[in-house]
């Protein structure tokens, strides 16, 4: 048998009236926390807006209940996995509507997580089997320890069923977000496992269950939305976010981060985590992405320029050629015909810059192994390409490695310093 124990925390407000007509002033932070504080990792999640309904989605939640002659409204669910470096996290969001002291519709939320990736599925089956749904409520005081214990075992296998072929249609499909159509009746353990089987391998689930609206829907793997309208905006926020969400700040700042790192010579476990994110999100930066929305923009095409040779395009260059690992040869040859590097390159200050930041990442790697899986990939197959083509004796991207990269097997620095104890 094993136990989970399951933490909550709600949103803070000034409340105002009873439990059977209250009414918010004003919002405080969070409160009925039964953690000494919210996981900054958690935190942060949500304060890149990955767990919130889209504004005013909670109002139009209310107004297509009110047209329905429903007196209420049904909570939305989005439920996610988190992880930073060791600490990880699987967090259910319950969003309902309520009201401030003018009447006006606000969305307030009501998080429930546990420890450790792969317990989404334990946290809906211990949710759901309540007989009284929990939702915001600010009159259930909850105080530092009055966590929930659940016994796993209780949490049945869950198929989607053979029968159903609408869901068995989208699990089949090469979409990257599953929208399920509002009209298809659709359990939460449906979508859940959807989510589950769809998310790529380095991904971490996320879904989202009877939604009016997400703030950022292309970084679900499954979408239930609560109405044709909603059903609509979504497909066609995603549609767009395929162009806009990779350089989208505060998401995954993987542009910010790549800008820090070409800007200084320190490697820091946050700005290598934001490559990283991104890696795992194939579906959106692919090679034409990094190429065309980040490293553009960045200004690579200067820094491939013999004569732009500063610290700062240096740095920019490598980290071009680890994300993009066909690039790889070209940041050598541009290392190696520079004008500088005739006699005694490997001395050479551009050579310490370019050793000095793949060592540095190096080091990161060894500290946290699990946590840059995607970025030792891509060190990986930038090295099998060129091994590859030096023993098909092929050119790649200009280099004749026959010929160039033979005549300077010393010239191992970058290599080496990029798979030393990456495995």
């Amino acid at each position: 048998m094993t136990t989970i124990k399951i933490h909550e925390f709600s949103t803070g407000i000034a409340v105002q009236g009873t439990p059977e007509n209250w009414w918010s002033t004003r919002f405080t932070g969070y409160m009925n926390l039964t953690l000494a504080q919210v996981p900054p990792v958690l935190q942060n999640a949500i304060s890149n807006r990955l767990f919130q309904a889209a504004e005013g989605s909670v109002r139009e939640a209310v107004e297509t209940a009110r047209a329905a002659g429903e007196t209420t409204v049904q909570p939305a669910i989005i439920a996610r996995e988190v992880k930073e470096g060791n600490n990880a996290y699987s967090a259910i969001a319950v969003i309902t509507p309520a009201k401030d002291e003018k009447g006006r519709t606000i969305s307030v939320y009501r998080y429930f997580l546990t420890t450790g990736l792969g317990n989404l599925t334990h946290l809906l089956y211990w949710y759901d089997q309540k007989a009284k749904k929990l939702i915001f409520d600010p009159f259930d005081i909850k105080n530092e320890g009055d966590y929930y214990e659940y016994d796993t075992s209780q949490t049945r296998r869950f198929e989607i069923p053979r029968s159903n072929e609408k869901l068995q249609n989208l699990l089949n499909s090469d979409d990257a977000n599953i929208i399920i159509s509002y009209d298809i009746q659709c359990m939460i353990y449906n979508i859940n496992k959807l989510a589950s089987i769809k998310k790529e391998e380095y991904e971490l689930t996320a879904w989202a269950y009877k939604v009016e609206g997400l703030s950022k829907p292309w970084f679900f793997q499954a979408i239930y939305p609560a109405s044709r309208r909603a059903e609509e905006t979504i497909k066609k926020q995603i549609q767009q976010g395929e162009n806009i969400a990779p350089i989208v700040e505060g998401e995954y700042p993987v542009k910010t981060a790549i800008r820090t790192l070409s800007n200084q010579a320190g490697v820091k476990y946050d700005l290598l985590n934001h490559i990283e994110e991104a890696l795992k999100l194939t579906n959106h930066y692919n090679d034409k992405t990094w190429e065309d929305s980040i490293f553009k923009t960045l200004d690579i095409e200067n820094a491939k320029k013999a004569d732009f040779n500063t610290p700062y395009f240096i740095r920019l260059y490598e980290l071009y050629g680890l994300n993009i690992y066909q690039k790889l040869p070209d940041l050598l040859k541009w290392l190696e015909l520079d004008a500088i590097s005739k006699s005694n390159d490997l001395e050479q200050e551009h050579y310490k810059i370019a050793a000095e930041l793949s060592r540095k990442i190096q080091e990161q790697i060894k500290q946290s192994p699990d946590s840059f899986k995607a970025i030792e990939l891509k060190a990986f197959q930038g090295i099998n390409y060129i091994i590859s083509s030096l023993a098909l004796k092929e050119s790649v991207e200009g280099i004749n490695f026959t010929q160039e990269v033979t005549a300077h097997r010393n010239k191992k620095v970058l290599l080496k310093s990029t798979t030393n104890n990456i495995s």
